[in-house]
C-alpha cells in the first residue's frame, strides 16, 4: 500500500488535539516550528489553532502520532504542551488535557 492510501485510510484517526499550557499567548509559529523539528516524523505534521488555545495536530499517519503521545510529556518554553488523541465530534470544552 503506497504512503498516500494509508494517509487516506486514516484521516482523522491520525490527529491529536494539543493545548499549551500557559497564560500568556506563545508564539505559535515558533512552537510549530520547534515540535517539527523535535519530533523526527516519517510523515508531515500539520497544526491548526482553534478557540481557547486548543490546536488540532495532524499527524501524516497513526505510526506517528502514537509515537509523539508515548512520548510526553512535551514542553516549549518551559511550558507543558498536552497532547491527547482527536476524536471525530468531541466538543473541545470536553477534552481533558
Amino acid at each position: 500500500m503506497s504512503t498516500n492510501s494509508v494517509k487516506s485510510v486514516h484521516g482523522f484517526e491520525s490527529w491529536a488535539m494539543g493545548k499549551i499550557m500557559v497564560t500568556e499567548h506563545p508564539n505559535r509559529e515558533a512552537m510549530y516550528r520547534v515540535f517539527r523539528l523535535l519530533w523526527y516524523t516519517k510523515e508531515e505534521v500539520d497544526f491548526i489553532a482553534l478557540k481557547e488555545g486548543a490546536i488540532i495536530v495532524k499527524f501524516g499517519c497513526m505510526e506517528d502520532r502514537d509515537h509523539i503521545l508515548n512520548l510526553m510529556p512535551w514542553l516549549f518554553d518551559k511550558c507543558l504542551f498536552s497532547i491527547v488523541p482527536f476524536e471525530k465530534g468531541k466538543d473541545i470544552d470536553s477534552y481533558e488535557f
